[in-house]
């Protein structure tokens, strides 16, 4: 909740809208966990938690953002250098071309966005 409130919401009401319902539709029992948003909805409240209570954090709290950012900087760089194809990124990072557009829709990455650099 503290991550929706701290969102600076560019996209207003249907912004909002449009991430409960894919959290929604993503998550498969009764309660919608932070895995199912996009990461730049929680990267701003995830970085004041980090720097004011880094060392209250469960280790899996901590893990998850490790995580979480790991994989958003490892898939940037990824396709940043296939120049955003997808079939060479996902061959690159061993994993098939609908999981990695997966994790591209996690964290709202657009190939077309790669092809320009």
């Amino acid at each position: 909740m503290d991550a929706l409130k701290s969102y600076h919401w560019p996209g207003n009401i249907r912004e909002l809208e449009n991430i409960l319902e894919r959290a929604y539709i993503l998550e498969t029992t009764d309660t919608l966990t932070t895995d199912h948003f996009p990461a730049e909805l929680l990267s701003t409240y995830i970085e004041k938690r980090q720097v004011t209570s880094s060392a209250k954090l469960s280790l899996a709290d901590a893990r998850s953002i490790a995580v979480t950012e790991f994989e958003r900087s490892y898939l940037e760089k990824l396709l940043t250098h296939c120049k955003g194809k997808i079939n060479l990124s996902a061959r690159k990072a061993g994993i098939t071309a609908r999981q990695l557009n997966r994790l591209m829709s996690r964290y709202d990455l657009h190939k077309e966005y790669f092809k320009q650099k």
